[in-house]
């Protein structure tokens, strides 16, 4: 039996780059593609859009497929700006374009004491 289109209901989107996070850390998720029967079937990168993005910012997305693992791609990005995100990631089919849509907040990444204070020295001198 052979796959079909890639089915939004059906494929799996995991991993920690859903999360909440800290602006500057690179994050990462995976998307399996699946047919409406659940088995894995083989795309190419493009043929899911992944965006990242709020009325501030967008976020560039890094999509690559798996060695030897089809319809299995891996999503890498860097959010460097503080703020709440909207992960949208669409399946382009021949059939129906499908949506699924993730919400994800990027705090404030620490700051570091010795430039602070080298920083706080500059203006009080």
């Amino acid at each position: 039996m052979e796959a079909g289109v890639p089915n939004a209901k059906k494929s799996i989107i995991v991993g920690s780059g859903l999360d909440n996070s800290t602006a500057g850390d690179l994050s990462t998720f995976f998307v399996q593609c699946r047919d409406r029967h659940g088995n894995a079937v083989a795309v190419f990168p493009s043929s899911v859009i992944i965006t990242m993005g709020n009325e501030r910012a967008t976020v560039e997305m890094n999509v690559v497929s798996v060695l030897g693992f089809p319809g299995l791609l891996n999503v890498s990005y860097q959010a460097t700006l503080a703020g709440e995100y909207r992960i949208n990631i669409t399946f382009l089919t021949s059939i129906v374009n499908a949506r699924s849509s993730f919400r994800k907040f990027v705090f404030p990444g620490s700051l570091d004491f010795l430039i602070a204070s080298l920083m706080m020295h500059r203006f009080l001198h």
